[in-house]
């Protein structure tokens, strides 16, 4: 009798090539949407979980761009007083 491996994906509970669940996941998430990388990762440390802050960051959206976003900025730095004073000027 041979011994054969039988794996099916769950709907809602494991993707493919995925190495953790999705609640997992989805909690890992949460986790770095509110604490962070670094904070979120000490946390994940106390609860015994593999996820660094790369991990953690990974899993964050990136915000959505403006539609009017400026595409060049410039910041020019001068001094009122040498050595005493400095201020900023930008432009789009």
């Amino acid at each position: 009798m041979s011994e054969a491996t039988f794996v099916e994906q769950v709907g809602g509970l494991s993707e493919r090539y995925r190495r953790s669940s999705l609640g997992l996941k989805a909690w890992a998430r949460q986790v770095a949407v509110e604490l962070g990388g670094r904070a979120g990762e000490r946390l994940c440390r106390r609860m015994y979980l593999a996820a660094g802050r790369t991990r953690l960051l990974e899993l964050l959206d990136p915000p959505p761009a403006p539609e009017r976003s400026p595409r060049v900025l410039g910041v020019d730095e001068f001094a009122f007083r040498k050595g005493r004073t400095y201020g900023t000027s930008s432009s789009t």
